[in-house]
């Protein structure tokens, strides 16, 4: 029987963890606005037949078409929020979207170089063909390699550091319309020796996800099912998922995530922060905190709390 202070304490964590739910729901649909290319020329420098990419003094960035500029302000359709105005003040850099390198999927990337996950829940984005990224969650644990087979097709690998057990992942992306991406894909873990046990462990599952927004700004929303067996038992469940993104500062953004599986009435929620490192291009650090909570025989319990860190690089 829980306590005062432990009914207290697990009250609070699993609001928490619903209003995470909620918070994540807001922020998809909030961020799903679509956006059309005006037909008005722009009376200014630029050309309202372009897409450009906006960043602010304060890191906050937008893509979109200007279709007025005037001394002192821009009127942008962005892709995110609709028309906005800009003052020309507030302004640190405009990049015209020609840049293919930094056009991938039909989205400009611009400056992220890690977007294909939060931190455990995957978005709806692949690797472009050629590229790869390599996360090593707990550094000492082990590693996960991602490789884009092609510009909407990727592979993942990981594995610990004893080789024990092996993960594998495929994901393949796809554009459902300008603002909209989506994604299915499967995962796979298998024991690879059996050194201190005879019974086999292993399992694997399927997904599907869609986010909405940039790299720099998105939500996603997901879903799939799971199936794993642990000495000769066999257990499946369906799960939920959710997770936002935004890049605040040049070296630092911030994300959040959550995981619902209502067979088990067990929830898990993970904010944290990331790290870019100025003196090393394509490395980053991501800082967590990761709580879990859920029902047991119709008792809430709290499961606790897990500090999480991550170490990124890009290959």
């Amino acid at each position: 029987m829980l306590t005062f202070n432990e009914s207290f304490k697990t009250s609070i964590i699993m609001r928490f963890i619903k209003l995470l739910f909620s918070v994540l729901i807001v922020l998809f649909v909030s961020s799903s606005a679509s956006f059309a290319q005006d037909d008005e020329e722009s009376t200014g420098e630029y050309s309202s037949k372009r897409p450009y990419h906006i960043t602010l003094k304060d890191g906050s960035s937008y893509t979109g078409f200007i279709v007025k500029d005037d001394a002192r302000e821009l009127l942008v359709k962005t892709t995110t929020i609709g028309d906005i105005y800009i003052r020309k003040s507030d302004i640190a850099k405009i990049v015209e979207v020609d840049d293919l390198k930094k056009m991938k999927q039909g989205k400009y990337f611009g400056d992220e170089i890690y977007f294909t996950r939060y931190f455990f829940t995957p978005t709806a984005y692949s690797l472009p063909k050629g590229e790869a990224n390599a996360y090593m969650p707990y550094a000492f644990v082990g590693g996960h390699g991602q490789f884009g087979i092609t510009d909407n097709f990727d592979l993942g690998v990981g594995t610990t550091w004893w080789g024990n057990p092996l993960v594998v992942t495929l994901k393949a992306s796809f554009d459902i319309s300008k603002n909209l991406t989506g994604a299915i894909g499967a995962i796979g873990l298998t024991q690879t020796y059996r050194r201190f046990s005879t019974s086999y462990f292993g399992g694997g599952g399927v997904f599907g996800v869609v986010t909405t927004g940039e790299p720099s700004q998105n939500a996603s929303l997901g879903g799939g099912y799971a199936i794993f067996t642990n000495d000769g038992l066999t257990n499946s469940t369906y799960y939920a998922t959710g997770g936002a993104y935004k890049r605040l500062r040049p070296q630092l953004a911030v994300a959040v995530e959550g995981f619902y599986f209502p067979e088990l009435n067990m929830y898990l929620a993970l904010p944290g922060i990331r790290y870019f490192r100025k003196r090393k291009e394509g490395e980053m650090i991501d800082i967590g905190f990761m709580l879990t909570g859920f029902n047991f025989r119709g008792t809430v319990n709290y499961g606790g709390g897990l500090p999480y860190f991550s170490y990124i690089i890009t290959l």
